[in-house]
């Protein structure tokens, strides 16, 4: 890395002028969805699992300070030349010229700078403007030899700046500090030198760089070059502090290496002796082996047990070094709990904060193992009460709802999973375990006087999100159930649009008062209206129609996941006799895309109200047919049927008898019916 690594955004005058000049880039980052966890049918072994940290959120709570967040983006090249004209174009001003002075000097200097691996020291200095400063003209001369290869001449270059009075350096003092750093080829006089640079910015010399930042991290990467891990992750930690983001990354490059290591028998080959010593690495490697994900290596056996073994060996490093440190027992109990020793992590738990949040997911874990939901269900709360972690909150309120599940409380658990953001889990709940009529009440009752869990936007976002889906969830479910009047108080404003014209359209329809063809008029456009809409209005928000992805994925009944479940989990979170007797009294539609059956059938009352080789007749025999003979070639077949008996005469009534089936030509097919 040089002084281009970091950037900032300059005054939009200088933004203009730099840009003219060629010295600006930019890039873009893009990323893609992916499936939520669930956990309603997860085996109990994921629920006892040790929690995973979030090794930003502990270094962050290390460090002392929040995830600093990254600069403007653009190339090293580009950025030390915004940051370079913007330095030049302030001192030439602190010096009160012209404006076209100004202005000519910083084309001829942008323009050397572009041309720098075409010079010499000669041609640099001769074509440098006189109203250049000394200090950006030998700090550029540096950086030319230092393109070029040439250590000792830029070092010399550098050097000479900083010989220069201090009143003269002001801009380029570490600039040249730092680069000095950079290139010596000493650890000890890089050190040297990188404590300069922080010396200097410390005392009011121009870093418009942020190099003072940039040099802990150099420094760290001497140390960690000597395998000096301590020292390393303490230097990349006081990077951090001072708002490098990239200094999380190099902590974790760190930690990786130790963990590497951390399997070598002899103390002093093995970083974790040491780390145990050192307050500051001690913290960072047990968050480090905390944030450790093992599902997400589910395949390699061999890296899951180098997990289990680095944490039980770390647990009797801290054992047998005797570590006090009230303000960690609770990390000390986790990373216990993690490697399986839950009797020493009952130990730590004694002697962690009372009512922390940390210490009271352990606690519920282990009560977890010990067959007591009630205080699992009493230290979830307290560990979500705690308001220490809203980060982990998504992964507590999914634990609390498992266990409130389990002990036969639904309405519970859906307030859980509401407030986790756990969608489908909530859906499994209100969908197949509560009645109707528990739905409707608990909507009625309890949904709209939940509040997100924290101040966050995507929390607030995502608890309305899900409010308004178990409306509408609640509305299809009562539409199934042909309850059309209550359902049409819980659906949003558009779709009760569409089910009211439904409601409308059925109650003419069977009208036998009415003449045929309006009647038919009204069962087709129903008909028609539920082939189009029948997902919002009708849709099983989970098996078998899959409205949570929109129909596009088929779902296993989530009924034969929780029996499936209840065959191999005898523990306190298995299924129990309650809730699976409530899944076979609330049962789903038969069919995937039931809603189009019914499409269908209408369309079957409109057709059979209408005469015998009626092109419209025809027409809607071929169309209601058409949108199950893909899928349900014999729930179309009788439609194929009627539509070559009774229309023969008919385009599509020859066209069908000719094939045998539906023919591929659409004809008249889709002409709406006139009611006349």
């Amino acid at each position: 890395m040089t002084p281009e690594t970091f950037s900032r955004k300059a005054a939009p005058a200088l933004a203009v002028l730099v840009s003219s000049l060629g010295l600006l880039s930019s890039s873009a980052q893009a990323c893609a969805p992916d499936f939520p966890n669930r956990y309603f049918d997860a085996p109990s072994t994921q629920i006892l699992s040790a929690p995973e940290a979030m090794f930003y959120r502990e270094v962050s709570l290390i460090a002392g300070c929040e995830t600093p967040s990254p600069r403007d983006s653009g190339s090293q090249e580009s950025q030390t030349a915004l940051y370079d004209i913007e330095d030049l174009l302030n001192a030439l001003q602190a010096q009160g010229l012209p404006e076209a002075d100004i202005s000519e000097t910083i084309a001829r200097y942008a323009k050397l700078r572009r041309n720098l691996g075409s010079l010499n020291a000669e041609e640099l200095q001769a074509q440098m403007p006189e109203a250049v400063p000394a200090e950006f003209s030998l700090y550029l001369l540096g950086a030319m030899e230092y393109k070029y290869g040439n250590m000792l001449a830029a070092q010399a270059a550098w050097e000479a700046v900083l010989a220069l009075p201090v009143y003269e350096r002001i801009n380029r003092s570490t600039w040249a500090a730092y680069m000095l750093g950079r290139t010596a080829t000493d650890p000890d006089a890089a050190t040297k030198w990188f404590h300069r640079v922080r010396e200097l910015a410390q005392v009011g010399v121009n870093d418009s760089q942020n190099l003072a930042q940039a040099s802990w991290g150099w420094e760290a990467k001497r140390y960690l070059d000597q395998e000096d891990l301590v020292t390393a992750a303490e230097l990349y930690l006081r990077q951090y502090q001072a708002g490098a983001p990239s200094a999380f990354n190099s902590l974790r490059t760190v930690m990786k290496r130790a963990f590497s290591r951390s399997m070598y028998p002899l103390p002093e080959d093995n970083p974790a002796y040491a780390f145990a010593r050192d307050p500051i690495t001690r913290q960072l490697w047990t968050a480090y082996l905390l944030s450790l994900e093992t599902d997400r290596y589910y395949w390699d056996d061999q890296y899951k047990a180098d997990i289990t073994r680095a944490c039980q060996q770390w647990v009797r490093i801290l054992k047998e070094q005797d570590v006090k440190a009230f303000d960690e027992y609770q990390h000390f109990a986790w990373i216990a709990y993690k490697g399986g020793n839950i009797k020493l992590a009952k130990e730590w738990l004694e002697l962690a904060p009372e009512k922390d949040g940390e210490a009271a997911w352990i606690a519920a874990k282990i009560a977890l193992h010990e067959g007591n939901l009630t205080r699992a269900a009493d230290r979830l709360n307290l560990a979500i009460a705690s308001n220490a972690f809203p980060t982990y909150y998504p992964a507590l309120y999914a634990e609390l709802g498992r266990v409130y599940l389990a002990q036969d409380k639904p309405q519970a658990a859906l307030t859980a999973w509401m407030l986790g953001g756990h969608w489908e889990d909530a859906a499994y709940l209100a969908e197949r375990v509560l009645t109707t009529h528990e739905l409707c009440r608990y909507i009625d009752q309890h949904l709209d006087g939940l509040e997100p869990p924290s101040e966050e936007e995507f929390s607030t976002q995502t608890l309305a999100r899900n409010q308004q889906q178990l409306h509408d969830l609640a509305a299809r479910r009562l539409m199934r159930e042909e309850q059309f009047q209550q359902a049409l108080f819980y659906f949003d404003a558009d779709i009760q649009a569409l089910a009211e014209r439904y409601i409308a359209l059925m109650q003419t329809a069977y009208d036998g008062a009415r003449p045929a063809v309006e009647r038919a008029a009204d069962f087709w456009e129903a008909a028609q209206l539920i082939r189009e809409h029948g997902m919002e209005l009708f849709g099983t928000e989970l098996y078998p129609d899959a409205k949570i992805w929109r129909g596009n994925i088929e779902l296993i009944d989530e009924a034969t996941s929780r029996q499936e479940l209840a065959t191999y989990e005898s523990g306190p979170l298995a299924p129990t006799r309650e809730e699976l007797e409530r899944l076979m009294q609330t049962l789903p539609p038969d069919q995937r895309f039931h809603y189009r059956y019914l499409a269908a059938s209408l369309g079957g009352w409109a057709a059979s109200l209408l005469p015998n080789d009626s092109e419209q007749t025809a027409d809607i025999l071929y169309t209601a047919g058409s949108w199950l003979k893909a899928r349900d070639p014999q729930a179309a077949q009788p439609f194929y049927q009627a539509l070559v008996i009774r229309c023969p005469n008919t385009p599509l009534g020859r066209a069908a008898a000719e094939k045998n089936w539906f023919p591929e030509s659409t004809l008249l097919a889709g002409k709406t019916l006139d009611a006349e």
